[in-house]
C-alpha cells in the first residue's frame, strides 16, 4: 500500500519505518537527481543496502507499512534500475 507520506497516515508505522535506512535513501535519491547522476551499485553500496532492507522487511510482511520503503520502490529503485540499464558505460564493464 503506497500512501500519501502524511504524518497522520494509519497505512504507514513507525516501527517498519525505523528498519528502513532513511538516510541512505536520502542519499541515493540526491545522487540519482545530480546532474551527472551517480548510481551506487557496487558491493555494499547503497543501492545494495537498500534493497537487502526492502528485502528484510518484505519477509517480516512490513514493508507496505514503511511510507520510505514503499518511496524507494517506487522512485529510487526505479529509477536506479532505468538509469543503470539505459546507460551506455554499462556496456563498458567488465563482468567479475
Amino acid at each position: 500500500v503506497v500512501g500519501s507520506g502524511d504524518a497522520g497516515d494509519e497505512r504507514f508505522d513507525a516501527a517498519a519505518e525505523a528498519e528502513f535506512p532513511v538516510k541512505i535513501l536520502q542519499k541515493l535519491e540526491e545522487s540519482l537527481n545530480r546532474t551527472k547522476w551517480i548510481v551506487p551499485v557496487t558491493p555494499g553500496g547503497d543501492l545494495e543496502v537498500l534493497i537487502l532492507a526492502a528485502i528484510e522487511l518484505c519477509k517480516k510482511g512490513s514493508d507496505s507499512q514503511s511510507e520510505s520503503c514503499q518511496r524507494f520502490y517506487r522512485d529510487g529503485l526505479y529509477s536506479s534500475f532505468v538509469k543503470v540499464l539505459t546507460d551506455e558505460a554499462v556496456c563498458s564493464w567488465k563482468p567479475e
